[in-house]
């Protein structure tokens, strides 16, 4: 079946378990999750959880993200990119943000891999629209990409375009003439609906997407969407969904209003 449970994962008491803004798995075994302004680590096999760090203030703000590219772990928050190094001191984990500048780009939203070597930087939206950027951290060359009318809350990089979440729905973005593609009004999963959030699955045609009511999976070879509604298929309360991660076992993680849920494949 498309659509199966969502189980709650019970998280100690010191975390705002009611908002789960970000996910990511960092390895085999940890989900790194960011709760408001605190960060904490899941240990997948024995559901312990440990706070591993305050956001530091000079990049705190709601609308944060966080991803691995090649192991290196970034943060964007504040208008920047950060790295996050985990160093290993006695028998705990320090977190060590640096950041990463983008020379002449100033207001960073968001970023995501775009290869082995690169991201794409997202700015926020500006009276011109949304500027995206190939990035390299290592050289620190940047090449401009092309400018969206749009005010997305998150993207990914699939079908050699750019897919953009937002209040205005699913669109697609093709390299080649920068040409928008506006997958909401022609489909009713998606018309109207508020979309916060998007993945892409490694090796498959798939794309998972947040919204107010759940998630939403897409297989963007066949155009097919399933919703899977997370006040009919777990014990949430609120169906808004913020953050979804995918790990190499197949686990699906979500994060929302109701906490972190997860479902096994």
């Amino acid at each position: 079946s498309n659509i199966m449970p969502y189980a709650l994962v019970g998280m100690e008491n010191k975390v705002q378990k009611n908002f789960i803004f970000n996910t990511v798995s960092i390895d085999d075994t940890t989900l790194l999750c960011r709760a408001l302004y605190s960060f904490y680590t899941l240990d997948k096999r024995t559901g312990n959880t440990q706070k591993v760090f305050e956001v530091p203030d000079i990049i705190s703000s709601l609308k944060m993200n966080f991803f691995t590219q090649q192991n290196q772990l970034y943060c964007v928050g504040g208008g920047r990119i950060y790295t996050i190094e985990r160093i290993k001191n006695n028998d705990n984990w320090v977190y060590d943000f640096r950041e990463c500048e983008v020379e002449g780009v100033k207001i960073i939203k968001d970023a995501m891999p775009l290869t082995d070597s690169t991201l794409v930087v997202m700015t926020f939206h500006t009276h011109r629209g949304q500027d995206f950027w190939s990035f390299n951290p290592r050289t620190g060359k940047k090449q401009f990409m092309g400018t969206t009318n749009g005010n997305a809350h998150d993207f990914c990089v699939a079908n050699d375009g750019i897919w953009t979440a937002s209040n205005m729905g699913l669109h697609f973005i093709r390299y080649s003439d920068w040409q928008v593609f506006n997958y909401t009004t022609s489909n009713s999963t998606l018309h109207d609906n508020n979309l916060s959030c998007i993945i892409k699955l490694n090796h498959q045609p798939i794309l998972y997407i947040g919204s107010e009511d759940g998630v939403i999976k897409l297989n963007y070879y066949a155009s097919k969407f399933y919703m899977t509604d997370m006040r009919r298929f777990s014990n949430a309360r609120n169906g808004q969904v913020w953050s979804v991660a995918k790990d190499t076992h197949g686990t699906t993680w979500v994060g929302g209003a109701d906490g972190l849920f997860m479902r096994h494949k």
